[in-house]
């Protein structure tokens, strides 16, 4: 993207393994619930799927530690936001963005976000899922994504 927009400005959102694997599999489960049947495969195929999304995810987190490891010159189109941040410290991790995005920061803008902290503050997600139904673990995953645990502060 930056190569071919080099005036472009990313926001990368960085979130803990933990909550981004069970999350992601259960929004793709569900929607091959709904289209395709997915509760009737048997359970080892379904283990396997859940396997290879697990491995999916492993390779997208390495992907992304080599590309900012490497950064290349991009640091200045791109800004990292902790997903902790964005949900404990919302005002000022908006601010950092509106920042980064050199949007003018007035007034209204000001109250709308304030609006926003608000019904963060009372909103709890209708998605429920657990490492378990997965066949997950949280010691193997902290383990197979450590290099990721070391580098960012998630």
């Amino acid at each position: 993207i930056i190569k071919s927009y080099p005036d472009s400005k990313i926001i990368l959102l960085l979130r803990d393994p933990i909550e981004v694997i069970p999350s992601s599999i259960s929004l793709i489960t569900g929607l091959l619930r709904k289209l395709f049947g997915f509760e009737t495969l048997s359970n080892e195929t379904k283990s396997l799927f859940y396997s290879n999304l697990y491995q999916a995810s492993l390779f997208f987190y390495q992907s992304l530690h080599r590309l900012l490891s490497d950064k290349s010159g991009i640091e200045e189109n791109l800004l990292p936001v902790y997903y902790k941040n964005l949900k404990n410290d919302f005002i000022s991790t908006m601010n950092q963005i509106v920042d980064f995005l050199e949007i003018k920061n007035t007034t209204k803008l000001k109250d709308e976000l304030l609006q926003q902290e608000n019904k963060q503050r009372t909103f709890k997600s209708g998605h429920q899922y657990s490492l378990e139904e997965f066949g997950l673990e949280e010691r193997r995953i902290r383990e197979d994504f450590k290099f990721f645990y070391d580098n960012y502060d998630v």
